[in-house]
């Protein structure tokens, strides 16, 4: 009975609102988190339990609150108004916040191991970071830049690095706050025995992934690029790293490295479309562990309007067993290149590697193609070309570049005297530069050209020709239909080719924008031959799978009509 006299007794609020005037952003954000109050305007009384007692006590509580969140910004000298008013079964409280000027930091002293360093000469010791003379104080920053200071000489070995002292003194009246660490780094750690765990690959080559070597100096980013480079490899699923800092001996840390097998295949199934291509599809199966040694299988399936293609290639890593390897690969191939229709068949090998800085890949293939231009007759061609490819990729970005570039240079080869129909040399190289203008604008250019010399250039196959015209060449002209012709009208390619674009994108609305482009570009039997020019616009998406790109060009020879071109993918 007296359970539910007091309850009867106690009024009950059906709705609290709060209002904070006076800041904003922020301050708004942190000032309301911290109001015990407004959690109870979230509740709105829907479940009967806010009773008038429980709002008047965390009313008196608010200016408390307040206080807390402010001074976590850097606000000492503030001024609140508040007020609790009843309204029929509803309370409305009101908060008038005056936060007044922020406080700075004024001395900063940092010690390390009793040396006191400058916030502009760290020598590489702290993150640049530092807590600064006048600079705002900001707790939550504050504590963010202790903890930085430690993960930074841990990371490079410092493992038993402390703070000895850490004090942030605040004089309100002054505005003021003085900030005093003393730093003891300790001993700096080396590498020990580094132990990888697993039993997927066979050990002699799994270690061949771990580049370090006991007795350098203990580096963090060192183990982040072993684990990274073991969950790529694919090999693997999960990786974990254990350092053993307890075991340490003479200033070695051991570590364990742990790794969890992945699953043995990998399939692919895609559908697209592109204005070139028309609708596609693609399929493929990569067994990623043949055997212990790591070797791979991968085949591939794609199918389009004007080419289908179906390719194997069994790859075995190499020196570098994060990236280089050797590959032999067969693929059949029915294209229409440019008027000709295609049919070719190759076999071939390529070893792909670093060398100076560039991606190299030197190669040898035996292909066997047969072809006909329009209504011409059969032929066919056997071509056995040594090659090397040079590549370079560097942007700030590789999937939404701001700035940077990419480089590609190819040349290869036949000798009528070894398996080749006729001799002849083939030399390409393209690229594209991406240049930051405002902040949410770029200028982008791209550029290419090519140069066959042959015994015979009647005896070469169209996929040994240059052709251009399309969506990453001359965008008003369609696919590969800018070329010497023959007799009958047929697109038959060309000995040279040069291709130069000259682009600006900006977005207008978050990742929504628009492109304007000028492409000019042709292939020919002559040097810088057959040149046509086109421009237009274009409508840019930054989808979470890369640029989505919808362009509208118009040629400038005169001619009428208008091609539209739906590329996505990166800009490099």
């Amino acid at each position: 009975m007296l359970f539910w006299l007091l309850l009867i007794a106690t009024p009950l609020a059906a709705e609290v609102r709060v209002t904070v005037e006076g800041v904003r952003g922020t301050v708004l954000a942190n000032v309301q988190a911290h109001l015990a109050i407004a959690a109870l305007a979230r509740r709105d009384g829907k479940d009967g339990r806010i009773t008038a007692a429980e709002v008047r006590r965390r009313h008196q509580r608010a200016r408390s609150d307040i206080e807390t969140a402010l001074q976590a910004l850097g606000y000492y000298r503030q001024r609140i108004e508040d007020e609790l008013v009843r309204v029929e079964d509803n309370w409305v409280a009101t908060y008038r916040i005056d936060r007044g000027p922020r406080t700075r930091l004024r001395n900063v002293v940092i010690e390390i191991d009793g040396v006191a360093l400058n916030n502009t000469a760290t020598d590489g010791v702290l993150p640049q970071n530092l807590p600064a003379p006048g600079d705002r104080l900001h707790h939550g920053r504050y504590e963010a830049s202790k903890r930085a200071v430690l993960e930074s000489l841990y990371a490079r070995g410092y493992l038993d690095a402390a703070f000895v002292d850490a004090s942030l003194d605040v004089y309100p009246d002054d505005l003021a706050a003085d900030v005093h660490w003393r730093i003891e780094r300790g001993p700096a750690y080396e590498f020990g025995e580094i132990r990888l765990v697993q039993d997927v690959l066979h050990d002699h080559f799994a270690r061949r992934f771990v580049a370090i070597e006991p007795g350098t100096p203990f580096d963090a980013a060192k183990l982040s690029d072993l684990q990274l480079n073991l969950v790529n490899s694919g090999y693997f699923s999960e990786v974990t790293v254990e350092i053993e800092r307890e075991s340490a001996d003479a200033g070695r840390v051991p570590v364990t490295v742990r790794a969890e097998a992945g699953n043995s295949q990998f399939y692919r199934l895609g559908l697209g479309y592109g204005t070139d291509t028309g609708p596609r599809v693609t399929g493929g199966v990569e067994v990623r562990r043949l055997n212990p040694a790591g070797h791979r299988l991968r085949m591939d399936l794609r199918a389009s309007l004007i080419r289908t293609d179906a390719a194997i290639e069994y790859a075995i890593p190499v020196r570098d067993v994060n990236r280089d390897s050797l590959k032999f690969y067969a693929r059949a191939e029915r294209a229409e290149i440019g008027d000709a229709d295609s049919d070719q068949y190759t076999l071939g090998a390529r070893i792909e590697d670093d060398w100076l800085g560039l991606r190299r890949a030197v190669y040898v293939q035996f292909s066997h193609e047969l072809f006909q231009f329009g209504d011409a007759a059969n032929r066919q061609s056997d071509l056995l070309t040594p090659g090397i490819q040079l590549s370079l990729q560097r942007g700030d970005d590789l999937q939404f570049t701001r700035q940077g570039f990419s480089a590609t240079v190819d040349v290869h080869g036949g000798h009528s005297a070894i398996l080749a129909d006729t001799s002849f040399v083939h030399a390409s190289a393209k690229a594209t530069a991406v240049l930051p203008l405002t902040e949410r604008s770029r200028l982008i250019l791209r550029g290419a050209l090519g140069v066959i010399e042959a015994e015979d250039f009647d005896a070469l196959p169209p996929s040994q020709r240059f052709f251009t015209g399309g969506d990453r060449s001359v965008r008003g002209y369609a696919f590969e239909s800018l070329s010497p012709k023959n007799e009958a009208g047929d697109d038959i390619g060309g000995a040279h080719y040069f291709n130069q674009s000259v682009e600006v994108d900006w977005l207008i609305w978050r990742e929504f924008g628009l492109a304007a482009f000028f492409d000019r570009g042709g292939a020919s039997d002559k040097v810088f031959g057959g040149q046509t020019e086109s421009a237009g616009i274009g409508f840019r998406y930054r989808s979470p799978v890369g640029m989505v790109r919808l362009d509208v060009a118009r040629p400038l020879d005169g001619s009428s009509g208008i091609r539209l071109h739906l590329t996505l993918g990166p800009d490099l």
